[in-house]
């Protein structure tokens, strides 16, 4: 058995990163082979661009039509890597076209636990979100 190249490194993030239209999360960075140092490295480079805390995105990689959306969704993630939230209200509504009008700020609902804090762009509502609910 071969030892993991660079190159099986790059893959791999490459592709994770392309079903997140071009966005990653350092957890995720970490898991295919890139350390702290070689995550540092890459963005001093100009390879990878920090978004957020956490975040990355592939500098080469064009943005998605809603990068702004991609990035809050994989901030909401927990330590075991699940999101947290669910886009809720106008941002809902823009989403699924039900609204011509694109809201000023993101709206996600997140358990009433929610450990992080955003920004003046992002608004959330705390709720308890149980997969067995209908709506």
């Amino acid at each position: 058995m071969r030892a993991r190249s660079y190159v099986d490194d790059e893959r791999a993030l490459v592709r994770l990163a392309t079903s997140r239209g071009g966005f990653f999360a350092s957890k995720q960075a970490a898991a295919v082979g890139y350390s702290a140092p070689k995550r540092n490295y890459h963005v001093n480079a100009g390879n990878w661009v920090r978004e957020r805390r956490g975040i990355f995105r592939l500098a080469l990689h064009p943005l998605p039509s809603l990068p702004d959306l991609v990035l809050w969704w994989l901030w909401s993630r927990n330590r075991q890597d699940e999101p947290q939230s669910i886009y809720s209200h106008q941002t809902a509504l823009s989403l699924h076209e039900l609204t011509d009008v694109m809201p000023s700020r993101v709206h996600m609902t997140v358990p009433s636990d929610f450990r992080l804090s955003g920004d003046d762009y992002f608004s959330r509502s705390a709720t308890t979100i149980s997969p067995d609910r209908e709506f």
